[in-house]
């Protein structure tokens, strides 16, 4: 019997250079789609995995992977995502992040849903020990929603 052949998944390239600001966010969300498109097609070869890796992410990301040190081998697919990932992802200072979380305050348009699901983003780059805590207390300051102090 012959053996059917599977297009490969369609992935966009990742935009090295598109706004840095947000290189580190989007470049997790690429590598999540990525990775979610070799597990739906059953690519569990590491060589072939990296390989495909450089591929789909675009020429300006096969420029940037060439010029990083100890990316291993041919087969070290999880060595080269660690090093794309260091490479795209800024350092994070959590003291800075933290005084982003609490500038956050509800949008006129946002429902209170929409609001935390923001500082939910935003406290992950936090350094807090109780992120829950965090989240409620900035919601008592920053909601503007009437229900929101009474109904927690």
């Amino acid at each position: 019997m012959a053996e059917a052949k599977m297009a490969m998944p369609t992935v966009p390239n990742f935009e090295v250079h598109t706004d840095l600001a947000t290189r580190g966010t989007r470049w997790a969300k690429w590598l999540k789609r990525f990775e979610s498109a070799m597990v739906g097609f059953n690519i569990t070869d590491s060589t072939r995995k990296r390989a495909l890796l450089l591929f789909y992410g675009g020429q300006d990301m096969q420029d940037e992977f060439d010029t990083l040190t100890e990316t291993g081998e041919d087969k070290d697919y999880k060595k080269a995502v660690e090093k794309l990932t260091a490479h795209f992802t800024p350092k994070v200072n959590a003291d800075y992040e933290t005084i982003l979380f609490r500038k956050l305050m509800q949008e006129s348009h946002e429902t209170i849903d929409e609001f935390c699901s923001r500082l939910r983003q935003q406290a992950a780059k936090c350094d807090f020990h109780d992120t829950d805590r965090e989240i409620r207390t900035q919601i008592t300051v920053g909601c503007k929603s009437d229900f929101s102090i009474n109904h927690r």
